[in-house]
Formats: C-alpha cells, sequence, structure tokens
C-alpha cells in the first residue's frame, strides 16, 4: 500500500513564501514519493545582477509528514568563487532577498525585521542581524536580536533628518518598509552640497542608522539632521552638562560634610604603634617579587 504524504501543501507553501516559488513542487512530490527521508535541492538565484545566492533547501521525513528544514544559503559578490554562508531554519522565515542582504556587507552588517509569535501566541517584531566576528558550535555566524522593546523606532528616527526623498510621513514610511528587508536606500541630502547622494540603512544596535557616502565611508549624522532635530539635540547635551554639574555639586557638599564630621571625632590614642615597611619578597631564585 502506498504511503500519504502528509503537509505536502505546508511545505511547497514554506519554500514558495522563502522566495522561491513554485519551481520545486514537482521535485518536492516526486522526491518524497520515492521515500526519501532526507533529501537536499539546489537553488540559485542572481542578486542586484551583480551577485548571485546559491541555497540548499533541506527536507526530511518524519514519520508520515514532510518537512521543509531551512537553507543553507552562500552569497557570491561581484562573481567571486568563493562566498559567505550562512544556514537559515525554516522558522526564522528568511526570504532569498532577505538573506543576501544578511550577507552582503560584513563590515557594515545589515539587518531584517521579522513578526513572530511568542508561546502565548502574541505577534512581536524583532530585527535579526548577523554577527560575523562569532560563530556557533554548527560553524553558523551568530544572530543578534533586538525586540520591539529594545526601544528602536524607525519611522520616528527618520524624521531627524532632511532627505528630499523622506519629506512625508508617507515617504518615511515606505523607507522603513525597504529597510526591513534589509535593503540599503540612496537618498539626496537637502542643505549638503558635500554630498548629492548618501546610502542609508537601518542600524537597530545602534537604535538608529548607519549613513555612508555613496564610496562606503561612514559619515557623521549632525551635517544631515533638521534644525528641529539639532536645536532637540542641544538642548538635550545642555541639560544633560547641567545635570552632570549639579550632581558634582552635591557630591562635594557630601564630602565636606563627611569631612567636617570626621573632623569633629575625638581621636583614638594609638599609643606606640609605629607604620609597618612592607619588605619586599623574594623567589628561590633571589629576585624581588612585586607586590
Amino acid at each position: 500500500m502506498e504511503q500519504t504524504i502528509e503537509r505536502l501543501d505546508t511545505v511547497k507553501a514554506q519554500v514558495h513564501d522563502a522566495g522561491w516559488g513554485h519551481q520545486f513542487d514537482a521535485e518536492i512530490d516526486r522526491r518524497f514519493a520515492a521515500g526519501e527521508t532526507r533529501f537536499k535541492l539546489m537553488g540559485e538565484a542572481p542578486i542586484e545582477d551583480r551577485h548571485k545566492l546559491t541555497a540548499e533547501l533541506e527536507f526530511s521525513l518524519g514519520g508520515n509528514s514532510a518537512y521543509y528544514n531551512g537553507m543553507k544559503t552562500t552569497l557570491y559578490k561581484d562573481g567571486a568563487t568563493t562566498g559567505v554562508t550562512q544556514f537559515f531554519p525554516y522558522y526564522d522565515k528568511i526570504t532569498v532577498t532577505e538573506a543576501a542582504n544578511l550577507l552582503v556587507d560584513q563590515e557594515n552588517p545589515r539587518a531584517v525585521y521579522k513578526h513572530y509569535y511568542d508561546d502565548n501566541s502574541q505577534r512581536y517584531g524583532t530585527w535579526l542581524q548577523l554577527d560575523f566576528n562569532q560563530k556557533t558550535e554548527n560553524d553558523n555566524h551568530v544572530v543578534k536580536t533586538f525586540h520591539d522593546n529594545y526601544g528602536f523606532k524607525p519611522v520616528a528616527k527618520l524624521e531627524e533628518y532632511a532627505f528630499v526623498e523622506l519629506s512625508t510621513p508617507e515617504k518615511r514610511r515606505e523607507a522603513v518598509r525597504i529597510m526591513e528587508q534589509g535593503a540599503e536606500i540612496i537618498v539626496t541630502p537637502v542643505n549638503n552640497k558635500e554630498y548629492d547622494m548618501v546610502r542609508v540603512n537601518a542600524n537597530p544596535e545602534r537604535r538608529g542608522y548607519a549613513i555612508r557616502d555613496m564610496e562606503g565611508n561612514f559619515l557623521t549624522h549632525q551635517q544631515f539632521r533638521t534644525a528641529e532635530a539639532l536645536e532637540k539635540k542641544n538642548a538635550h547635551q545642555q541639560m544633560t552638562v547641567v545635570n552632570m554639574v549639579d550632581n558634582s555639586n552635591k557630591q562635594a557638599k557630601e564630602a565636606a560634610g563627611d569631612n567636617e564630621k570626621k573632623n569633629d571625632t575625638p581621636r583614638q590614642s594609638t599609643g606606640n604603634k609605629r607604620p609597618r615597611q612592607v619588605k619586599e619578597g623574594k623567589n628561590k631564585h633571589d629576585k624581588k617579587v612585586g607586590r
């Protein structure tokens, strides 16, 4: 009797949502029908007409149920023969485009924004970013996560900057949607003649954005902020300085008060005790041992 494989439609939907469309549907049916309990399918996608992403899509059979486990992706930049590799499990719901963006820049890692559900079926959002300086025991780059509660407000943060293409709330929201996929945007500064265009991408770890020139050099943010944002930032800095001075004066007064109390306290006689002299120790080779 032929075995009925369950969850085939679910597996094919997961592959479709990962950005591969329906190109693997027939092969998935055939391989599971042949009784294979574990297999891989190879995929390839061009990225921005410059790079290439290859992937090994992994599948397995548990009992009568089919499973899509995830994809091991490698990004080859500008025709290179070696690339950067990362396995993305199915539950991270990373797409082909997002995988490429997460891998494309190791010096200024991109981040993608995803929605998941917790154990109580509550929906939440989080940013994912690869740490290219650390790897797991499975040779995967460590994934850093920044939950909504971390405090990065991407649309509100964009309001601080004066860019031609981000002049309305609708345009800022659209820019954020693009950057949530790990992409960078190219925008025109309003009042800066030194740079015709700059590159911007989300940097959730700093609760803000990375701004670079077209050659990839990082730029200071002050020169691109709106007058209102600069005024607010300067006021905040001045308030911080005032608070630091107030705290310093308070600590100085408290210290002076403590000294007065100490001076008013009668001293106890120390008898004939003398200060102890700390003798230098020696090791077995008669060398001095420092303290």
